[in-house]
């Protein structure tokens, strides 16, 4: 959707219909999102965002991801950070917070983005899941984290965000043995295929994985079907746009 703000984005919504928090993933020209790289730049995006969710920058919250498995609790102290201010939350790859009117954001390309959160409205999170991060247990991590918050595990959904697809995400043989730590043999022949002497991994098969083995109902977890390679409609690092990102987004609006 692309709305008279200026911000156009692929809006997604949690199978739970009890849940409000407002979940999406940038999609247009808007490719600059962290504070301190075309810093002019960034400014019009977010105020572009911001004015779309009635917030103001310091009610957005940016982490540094490095493809690990370290997810912050963060709070209103936390926000600017990487949006309007230097980046504070550096080797983060996953957010949650308790609070409302605070966007989680994070760059992505590719990887899939994994937003939670919970029917009683206790908190919400974002994590950046690309194959090291899926592999390293930023799943499991992202939920601890929310439960410390106070959320019920059976009460959390989960939504995986437009990603590379498995066919087109090939890897090599060595991940297989990474994905072993997290993965029994029997489920390693769903997260890879092999075919014409290719090996491709399918990041959202080891996700549901993780989901389902922390506890989150399978009627409980969505998928979106959108490559980020196929077509234009979004930026991806292995079509050659090394130095685009899109933004994935949550926040849990004030409560009526």
């Amino acid at each position: 959707m692309t709305n008279e703000t200026g911000f156009s984005y692929r809006r997604l919504a949690f199978v739970d219909g009890r849940i409000q928090a407002q979940a999406g993933y940038s999609k247009g020209l808007r490719s600059q999102w962290r504070y301190g790289t075309r810093t002019d730049e960034v400014r019009e995006n977010y105020a572009a965002f911001c004015a779309e969710f009635d917030l103001t920058p310091n009610r957005v919250v940016m982490p540094l991801e490095t493809h690990t498995s370290n997810v912050a609790v963060v709070t209103a102290a936390d926000g600017g950070g990487g949006v309007s201010r230097a980046l504070e939350l550096l080797d983060v790859d996953g957010l949650v917070t308790a609070e409302r009117d605070l966007a989680l954001c994070i760059t992505i390309c590719d990887c899939a983005p994994v937003y939670l959160a919970d029917a009683d409205g206790c908190a919400i999170g974002l994590l950046h899941c690309g194959w090291r991060g899926t592999r390293g247990g930023i799943i499991a991590e992202g939920i601890r984290r929310m439960e410390e918050l106070g959320v019920r595990c059976e009460l959390i959904s989960a939504i995986v965000g437009p990603h590379i697809c498995a066919e087109c995400f090939e890897v090599g043989r060595e991940l297989v043995d990474e994905f072993a730590r997290v993965h029994a043999p029997e489920e390693l022949e769903s997260v890879f295929t092999e075919r014409e002497g290719r090996l491709t991994l399918d990041l959202v098969a080891s996700i549901r994985l993780q989901l389902l083995a922390e506890g989150i109902g399978p009627d409980h977890i969505v998928a979106s079907d959108e490559c980020t390679m196929h077509g234009d409609t979004y930026f991806s690092y292995r079509r050659g746009q090394r130095e685009l990102r899109n933004l994935a987004f949550i926040v849990m609006p004030s409560r009526p």
